[in-house]
């Protein structure tokens, strides 16, 4: 099995964190379930570009795990997420994001996660939401 990191210079969820420290998270991820690790290359700092997640995704095998640090390091667009998610599981591959401490191989499986993040956005933007609007999220 491998692990396959990726990292991004770019600000996500509030933190800048070095890539250098993002890297040393995802290669003791790869030890400590005894998987070789990839070292990924670093994604281009311009807003929503994540043309180096894909290079990483195309490399991708079967059983194979994309590390990231962040869940909330991923795009925040529908589609784009949508098509990034299910080019990793229809490798058979998954997910693990260190931050979270959360593997996952299936949407059922991370749509609670992307649900909290996008939760605490819109709350961040709003000033006090009403109960309906937070029931009606989805």
């Amino acid at each position: 099995m491998n692990v396959f990191g990726y990292v991004t210079s770019r600000q996500f969820s509030n933190f800048v964190l070095p890539v250098p420290a993002q890297n040393a998270c995802l290669r003791e991820y790869a030890r400590s379930i005894d998987a070789t690790y990839t070292l990924p290359p670093l994604e281009h700092y311009f807003d929503n570009c994540y043309m180096q997640l894909f290079t990483v995704i195309n490399s991708l095998s079967e059983a194979d795990i994309l590390a990231i640090y962040s869940v909330s390091m991923l795009p925040e667009d529908n589609t784009k997420l949508e098509n990034i998610v299910d080019l990793v599981f229809n490798k058979k591959a998954s997910f693990y994001f260190i931050l979270e401490a959360k593997k996952v191989s299936f949407w059922s499986e991370l749509s609670p996660v992307l649900f909290s993040y996008r939760l605490r956005n819109i709350l961040d933007e709003m000033e006090q939401p009403t109960l309906k609007f937070l029931r009606d999220i989805r």
